[in-house]
């Protein structure tokens, strides 16, 4: 496991340096839709920023056809307390439907997944969980479906499946 860190000068040095990878773990803060971000060029929302940052790997064709990107939408319990305060539109104009946890939180996912663009990423496998890293028993949950999830992507790699 790597921690590529997701500063914009840093991107460009890490991407490249992937070979034979079976799982990609995207790490985002949910609770972030209403925040902003600055990384010395801008400042932007913070789930926009993730949101292209997420669409730069599984787009990017240095990962092949099979890798998995799991992602892991974090700080659910943070996200759901600011919902009431911080309507989704405050992020996404366009998002029409209720200001409540699960519509909020599909369309979210809905808005990262329809970021796979190119012809060799369509049937890339995306997996999303939405965590509260204090919540040990979710985390562990969500741990064991990511190792299932690889170890079936390294075992169709050798011929076992």
């Amino acid at each position: 496991m790597v921690d590529v860190g997701g500063q914009r000068s840093e991107q460009r040095k890490w991407i490249h340096c992937f070979d034979n990878v079976n799982g990609v773990l995207f790490v985002t803060e949910v609770s972030g839709y209403n925040q902003t971000i600055n990384d010395g060029e801008k400042t932007m929302n913070r789930m926009k920023y993730s949101i292209q940052l997420f669409k730069s790997i599984v787009n990017n064709r240095c990962f092949g056809k099979k890798t998995a990107m799991i992602l892991f939408m974090n700080k659910i319990d943070v996200f759901k307390q600011r919902l009431p305060l911080f309507p989704l539109t405050a992020c996404f104009k366009t998002y029409k439907g209720e200001n409540e946890y699960e519509p909020c939180a599909k369309y979210i996912s809905d808005r990262f997944r329809h970021v796979i663009s190119h012809e060799i990423t369509k049937d890339r496998p995306i997996y999303t969980h939405f965590t509260n890293a204090t919540d040990t028993e979710n985390i562990d949950r969500v741990f064991e479906s990511c190792i299932d999830v690889v170890f079936k992507i390294s075992m169709e790699k050798v011929g076992f499946m």
